[in-house]
């Protein structure tokens, strides 16, 4: 298991094996219950990234509990991705403005 922190947000990466899904569950109950936390339901997302399978990805789901979220990820809005920056990466409406500010800027 790998895990990144940003601010009081995180991102874990399993194998996605129900063991595993089930092992980090159970961390997180306890985590969250050390200082009374509770984790946002709307927000709890997983990605199938390199899972294929419809059927492993709808059991990860029922095991989790967690909505499946859609590739590329996204942080405040910004897609995390590792090749070159593009401009089509960002929400239409982020996109309109910062094209606009672009514009001013010259």
């Amino acid at each position: 298991m790998i895990h990144l922190c940003f601010a009081d947000d995180f991102v874990i990466f399993t194998k996605g094996c129900t063991e595993a899904i089930l092992a980090i569950k159970r961390i997180l109950c306890q985590f969250y219950d050390l200082p009374g936390l509770k984790c946002n339901p709307e927000k709890r997302e997983f990605y199938r990234g390199g899972i294929n399978s419809d059927s492993m990805a709808a059991r990860m789901k029922e095991v989790s509990g967690f909505n499946m979220g859609v590739l590329p990820v996204r942080y405040l809005g910004v897609p995390l991705i590792t090749e070159k920056f593009q401009i089509q990466f960002l929400q239409a409406s982020f996109r309109e403005s910062y094209i606009k500010n672009l514009a001013l800027d010259f």
